[in-house]
């Protein structure tokens, strides 16, 4: 039982000791204090329940990806597998790469540079983050521009161009979720190097003095 609970999720420990406790409630108020531990047993059983139905969806959900990872297709990238979200969505659009090998190879290879790219942003903490994040950008206009052109070897056919179509949505969307993680802190990092450029004067700053509030500031030369 030990080893049951402490596999548990440290969120899930927290909504299931809630859900106990409610359940232990609920049958307190109902029922005398016997019929407490009565709720006890329930909440035990609902807890099991939850956390093993949990525990299958997340062994499947793994499954599923080691088994695209290990398609020679996808098998030689290093970042791919850090976007689950956009590794499925090459493996769900694989039927192009019958069409033009090429052209898809390439795509995949390009969004693992973009994953790769939007991780080093956010984790190295690199003095480049601006030039990186309109090289991010630039990377994601080209996936979606070399996607785009995957139509004109593709076939004709009504069910495939409509998968063409809604495909192209979600890519975009999948794209978007990190542009904007990284956007958001480019903003915030631009905004704190403000801070300290307003802190530290440059050299050829000249300190004045605002007579109102007889403060010490610093203007350009």
């Amino acid at each position: 039982m030990f080893t049951y609970i402490s596999q548990i999720d440290l969120n899930d420990k927290f909504n299931y000791t809630v859900l106990i406790i409610a359940v232990m409630w609920l049958t307190n108020r109902i029922a005398p204090s016997p019929q407490t531990w009565l709720g006890l047993v329930v909440g035990l059983v609902l807890v099991y329940y939850f956390n093993s139905k949990t525990q299958v969806s997340d062994n499947a959900f793994i499954q599923s990806m080691e088994k695209i990872l290990a398609d020679p297709v996808f098998s030689g990238y290093t970042h791919l597998y850090k976007d689950s979200q956009l590794l499925a969505f090459w493996d769900s659009v694989k039927i192009y790469r019958t069409d033009n090998p090429m052209a898809f190879t390439a795509l995949v290879k390009l969004t693992d540079n973009f994953i790769a790219l939007s991780d080093a942003i956010l984790t190295l903490n690199t003095s480049e983050y601006n030039e990186d994040y309109q090289q991010l950008k630039w990377t994601k206009t080209k996936i979606l521009n070399n996607y785009q052109a995957l139509i004109h070897t593709t076939p004709h056919i009504n069910w495939r161009l409509e998968l063409y179509q809604n495909k192209m949505v979600e890519l975009e969307k999948l794209l978007n979720y990190h542009i904007d993680k990284v956007h958001t802190y480019v903003v915030t990092k631009n905004s704190h190097e403000i801070t300290i450029r307003s802190t530290f004067p440059m050299k050829n700053e000249i300190p004045g003095v605002d007579p109102a509030r007889q403060t010490t500031w610093n203007y350009l030369n």
